[in-house]
């Protein structure tokens, strides 16, 4: 039997050795750079909530990866409303605070919409 190769070994192995804390650091390394070159204004609040869309994104791949639906869940969620919350300080959004409570009801159902998508045989 032959041994096995790193590129011999499935996707979901390699991908259970990325690090979050590497992907963090890539994107923070980003939004600094293009802060300095006046590409974009960056106060702490835009790079946590970027952080929160990043962080999101990489949960929800990982509960595909690993067969996780809370990791699907929870992560579209953070996702979601990270996503709105960078759209409205950057004013692209209405900043109604009225808009608040749809918009989180839309990251609800757009959440459960994604476990829905993962698995349509277990929604009851």
């Amino acid at each position: 039997m032959k041994p096995e190769t790193p590129m011999d070994q499935p996707f979901r192995s390699r991908f259970n050795n990325v690090s979050l804390l590497g992907g963090a650091l890539i994107l923070l390394g980003v939004l600094l750079l293009l802060s300095k070159l006046g590409v974009v204004v960056l106060s702490w609040k835009k790079i946590v909530w970027v952080f929160g869309m990043a962080a999101g994104g990489f949960l929800v791949t990982r509960g595909f990866v690993r067969d996780r639906r809370g990791l699907i869940f929870w992560g579209s969620l953070l996702f979601f409303v990270s996503t709105y919350y960078v759209l409205w300080l950057w004013w692209i959004v209405d900043r109604d605070f009225l808009l608040w409570l749809p918009s989180m009801s839309i990251a609800l159902g757009l959440s459960n919409l994604m476990i829905y998508l993962y698995q349509p045989s277990r929604i009851g």
